[in-house]
């Protein structure tokens, strides 16, 4: 893996953008060699950025993540003869140590459930559903890896239909929450069924606050690698 720099700093400065909007932006860059270079770095990624028309220009996806720079404090550095870098251990913002390697494929799989009704306090009554759906678990995580049961289980649902498990009623009809847990049991059993055809190798997840966080070892999938991409469109 790529080591993680040691060396940060921000560059501010404010910016007019075509059509005259202004904005104060405030950007960081890293180095593996001092300071002075990680404020080159910061002033040239602003470059970059307005350069690609800013905000509302035609910025590249990967600006945001995994391009983003986090200003983390370095811990601990492991290595191997064979391979060399393996992981690093920083500390986050919170004061939390974090494992970064890309010898684990780490992915995201966020709940897809469409929001009803207006008004200002949607947002709310969905979060407070999501909560209450966080909080019960379902019971399915503690089965949903059991690879030796995983198809039983998962029994002949297809993997890709939204729409498994649900009743004739109209969406109108359903509850957000009840939608909600029909999305996380759809999502369960996508990663279940992944992990009952790829036997040999390691899958473990975690719920979050938008979904899953799954873990995958074994997969020789770096990040950005065909291979990565191809598990992640499953």
């Amino acid at each position: 893996m790529k080591p993680i720099p040691p060396y940060w700093a921000q560059y501010h400065e404010t910016v007019t953008f075509h059509g005259g909007t202004t904005w104060d932006m405030t950007i960081t860059g890293s180095s593996l060699v001092s300071e002075e270079d990680a404020q080159r770095n910061a002033r040239e990624r602003l470059a970059r950025f307005v350069a690609s028309g800013g905000p509302d220009g035609d910025t590249p996806r990967g600006w945001y993540y995994p391009d983003r720079q986090l200003p983390e404090e370095l811990l601990e550095e492991i290595r191997s003869e064979d391979v060399g870098l393996v992981a690093a251990i920083t500390r986050n913002r919170y004061g939390a140590a974090i494992l970064n390697t890309d010898a684990v494929l780490i992915t995201d799989v966020d709940l897809a459930v469409p929001a009803t009704g207006q008004g200002p306090d949607t947002g709310r009554r969905a979060r407070r559903s999501v909560e209450k759906v966080n909080a019960r678990g379902h019971g399915l995580l503690g089965w949903l890896f059991r690879r030796s049961t995983a198809a039983e289980k998962l029994g002949s649902t297809s993997p890709t239909d939204p729409t498994a498990g649900a009743t004739a009623s109209s969406p109108s009809d359903v509850s957000f929450e009840e939608r909600l847990s029909r999305e996380v049991e759809r999502i369960t059993g996508l990663i279940g069924q992944f992990a009952a055809r790829n036997p040999e190798l390691g899958v473990r997840t975690y719920r979050t606050r938008n979904g899953f966080r799954v873990l995958i070892t074994g997969a020789e999938a770096p990040p950005r690698s065909n291979r990565a991409a191809q598990i992640m469109r499953i």
